[in-house]
């Protein structure tokens, strides 16, 4: 999930305490412009902290922080920054520097990054996209959002496998069709709403019959097809 922070006024926001509070959920944080003149306090169960140059994630020993191309850097400050947050006990180095002129690039360093980590990679179930596993390895959803819906991966993706799973049963794919041909009926005025509810009841029960192999399938679909004569 992308979340983006950004000031529309004349700074004094509070981004920077924004950025700290949400930046426990996200594995990335990236600060895409500005230089040394901002600052971002951040106030904290370890103390107080000042800063210019580097994301406000920085004081999140498991995110990893990006200083995009639009911002203006200058070295000399950004390594007094960093020696700075090392005497207040933020164990944090200056190890590579990335200057990435695509998201190509900007992928390929995170990638190689989370490869050298040890951070198990699992593919989403639901969606096919790889993902960073940073708490229950056993996880096999991702959070992002699934196309055209509010939900993620996550809230939604075991639902939407069990009911793919369900598709594939002969018996659910008969009982399919025949409640939408049933349904149409009612829209067109030669069943009604009474009797479409008692056969949807009548019908879900005798697939689960079918589903749990008391009712053989052949019998299940002449009992669907039964009132088509009519």
């Amino acid at each position: 999930m992308l979340t983006a922070i950004t000031g529309i006024n004349w700074g004094d926001e509070g981004k920077g305490r924004m950025v700290d509070l949400i930046s426990q959920e996200y594995d990335i944080v990236a600060r895409y412009q500005g230089g040394n003149n901002a600052g971002h306090t951040v106030k904290n169960e370890r103390g107080k902290f000042v800063l210019n140059l580097l994301p406000s994630g920085i004081l999140r020993p498991n995110v990893v922080c990006v200083m995009g191309n639009g911002m203006v850097i200058d070295p000399h400050h950004l390594d007094g920054e960093i020696n700075k947050l090392r005497e207040q006990g933020i164990k944090t180095a200056l190890r590579e520097v990335l200057y990435p002129n695509t998201v190509r690039d900007l992928y390929n360093y995170l990638k190689g990054y989370c490869l050298r980590l040890p951070l198990p990679i699992h593919k989403c179930k639901n969606c096919g996209r790889y993902f960073v596993v940073t708490g229950n390895i056993t996880q096999d959803y991702c959070t992002r959002l699934m196309e055209g819906s509010e939900k993620t991966c996550r809230q939604m993706g075991a639902v939407v496998q069990y009911q793919s799973r369900q598709m594939k049963n002969p018996a659910t794919k008969e009982f399919t069709r025949s409640y939408k041909a049933h349904n149409a009926r009612v829209r067109y005025g030669t069943m009604t709403k009474a009797e479409f509810t008692a056969w949807s009841k009548e019908a879900r029960a005798k697939r689960a019959d079918c589903i749990a192999g008391k009712l053989p399938l052949e019998e299940f679909v002449a009992w669907l097809d039964s009132d088509r004569q009519r």
